[in-house]
């Protein structure tokens, strides 16, 4: 056993001295592409170490409940895996971070917050080993390598989930207030928010997934690595419309795994819309009322808006009267079982008509829409 931990003790610190030499001369990297697909294992990888330094942070905590023969060589134990993991899971994503498509300073902060977890893992084992007894220093040494994990798991987050994907839920961030009116064109209206809450998160400025910034129609219509992510007329070779109906399981999925899904009424939007020729100055309601486009920009638009609550202090109308006003060509209903505000729906051209309006002057008091 103790030839053992002394084996893993110096292979970790040969691999720690050639991932920092790695890292230093990261530039000049030519990685081919068998190690790249040895790269793309970091994801898998990294959940090892950070479940074992986590049960190394437990036994220090509940060190009592152990008996004092056997804690120190089981801390041992996990101490030796958890530095091999994390020196292998560094490597990996040391060689994942040669295929690009990174903003680079979110990059470098990672790639240095995770060689400081594997050079402190190292040096936890270390203590652990050769100096048990200077149990301050281990522990101190510990709630670093912790700190430094939080670290590195939340400037990876930002690479792969999109910027704030830890943090976000504390932050308040101020949302751009956008007033669409009858002359605003579909794209600014419909097409852009779902765009903005769907992908922007990881196709921005600083976290550039796939070469892809969206943060502008100026830098979506130029494309990622992949080439421009629409076809005008041809959604079904798409780039957009391809990944957004694959599987959400599918590494190529998006947005990804565990970030706000399209809705399936987004979804047939951006179809409908690129079908029509992704137009994008064209005012939403200068589209047919009878064009599904036309109603499905409507959808998102209701449902993209900021949601206001209004209470109306008028009486409502008999429910004779409603009956009587419902034709099969106009129908009145009210917007809430609880509010008596009316909104009247037109089906026909030919039934929208003076006298048609005129007969809505029994309700006038309710109808809002």
């Amino acid at each position: 056993m103790k030839f053992f931990r002394s084996f893993i003790a110096n292979s970790v610190f040969t691999l720690n001295v050639l991932l920092l030499f790695l890292l230093i001369f990261r530039q000049s990297l030519d990685v081919p592409s068998w190690l790249q697909s040895i790269g793309r294992m970091h994801p898998m990888l990294l959940h090892i170490p950070i479940g074992l330094l986590v049960l190394t942070a437990l036994m220090v905590l509940f060190r009592k409940g152990f008996k004092k023969k056997a804690f120190q060589p089981f801390l041992n134990f996990v101490l030796c895996f958890s530095a091999f993991t994390s020196v292998l899971t560094a490597l990996m994503g040391l060689l994942l971070s040669a295929e690009g498509g990174y903003d680079e300073a979110q990059l470098a902060l990672h790639l240095a917050a995770g060689v400081a977890v594997s050079v402190l893992s190292w040096w936890l084992l270390i203590i652990s080993i050769y100096l048990p007894s200077r149990k301050p220093v281990f522990n101190i040494s510990l709630v670093a390598t912790i700190i430094v994990v939080i670290l590195a798991g939340d400037f990876g987050s930002v690479l792969t989930r999109g910027e704030n994907f830890v943090s976000g839920p504390m932050r308040e961030e101020a949302e751009e207030t956008v007033t669409i009116t009858d002359s605003t064109a579909l794209y600014l209206a419909a097409i852009q928010p779902v765009l903005k809450s769907k992908c922007m998160g990881c196709h921005n400025e600083r976290k550039a997934k796939g070469n892809l910034v969206m943060t502008s129609i100026e830098k979506i219509t130029k494309g990622g690595k992949h080439g421009p992510i629409w076809e005008a007329h041809n959604p079904d070779k798409s780039t957009i419309i391809k990944r957004i109906h694959l599987p959400e399981e599918n590494d190529d999925h998006m947005p990804p795994s565990g970030k706000p899904q399209l809705s399936k009424t987004e979804k047939q939007l951006l179809y409908r819309w690129i079908l029509e020729g992704a137009d994008l100055t064209t005012a939403w309601t200068k589209f047919s009322t009878r064009d599904s486009l036309r109603y499905l920009a409507n959808e998102v638009i209701q449902l993209h808006r900021p949601v206001v609550v209004v209470h109306y202090g008028f009486p409502f109308a008999s429910k004779e009267t409603i009956q009587e006003l419902n034709t099969p060509f106009r129908t009145l209903s009210q917007f809430a079982s609880d509010e008596p505000a009316l909104k009247a729906d037109f089906f026909l051209s030919q039934s929208f008509n003076s006298k048609s309006l005129e007969e809505l002057l029994r309700v006038k008091e309710q109808l809002v829409i």
